[in-house]
């Protein structure tokens, strides 16, 4: 935990970036990288063009977390062609809901 679901992209570019989102997400949040899982959606649009949607599900962080981690996705999308809208949020829980083998945090 925390997961980031990417949808709107091909498979291989998900795959692609995958690293560095997982990275940006540790370092902003200062969890260990290997806690962090990346996935694919592939959601398909079905009432207009395809728009790049990235969600980070975790455990509430404060704004300033949020932002930097949503800039810095945003401006590496950018920096490989993506020009449209790019949505990003943090779909939160509280940890007390949240369990490991059984055990909630």
């Amino acid at each position: 935990m925390p997961n980031i679901t990417i949808q709107g992209v091909s498979k291989e570019f998900a795959k692609e970036i995958s690293n560095d989102m997982s990275k940006f997400v540790s370092e902003e949040s200062k969890v260990g990288v290997e806690n962090v899982k990346v996935f694919y959606s592939p959601v398909v649009r079905l009432d207009g063009e395809e728009e790049i949607a990235i969600d980070i599900y975790w455990m509430e962080r404060p704004q300033e977390v949020c932002d930097k981690i949503a800039s810095r996705m945003t401006e590496y999308l950018r920096e490989r062609g993506y020009d449209e809208l790019i949505q990003i949020t943090f779909t939160e829980f509280v940890g007390n809901r949240f369990y490991h083998n059984g055990v909630h945090y």
